[in-house]
């Protein structure tokens, strides 16, 4: 029951932090190409986390099993979620172990310009 209380608070607040989807698409193509091109191509580890949000496509995957999945130590996985995270680029509900990741709503909006900078990018291949 308790857990229960937590569960329904934290499913509140990340129902107040989502942007609607017209707010997503109205975001400047410019800044969301700049943002991935920091996070995902210019950066050290960046292939890491593009084969994280690419196991993250399949659906929602806690750490430990992105780590199984992937072949990295969970300690790299969980400082990459991490760093996705402090970009809004993934999503959680919950600080409970083994809390499942998601991809956000400006990703998974913005996957087109994801796949082409993943592509041009000669770092993260």
């Amino acid at each position: 029951m308790y857990h229960c209380l937590f569960l329904v608070k934290d499913l509140m607040e990340f129902g107040k932090k989502m942007l609607s989807k017209s707010e997503i698409e109205t975001k400047n193509p410019q800044q969301i190409k700049i943002l991935f091109w920091s996070v995902f191509a210019s950066s050290k580890g960046c292939r890491n986390r593009v084969k994280i949000v690419l196991k993250l496509r399949d659906g929602p995957h806690n750490t430990n099993q992105l780590s199984d999945e992937l072949g990295l130590d969970y300690n790299v996985v969980k400082r990459h979620l991490l760093i996705l995270k402090m970009h809004n680029l993934i999503l959680t509900i919950g600080n409970m172990y083994a809390a499942p990741y998601f991809l956000s709503p400006i990703l998974e909006s913005n996957e087109k310009i994801f796949d082409e900078m993943v592509t041009k990018s000669k770092n993260c291949k």
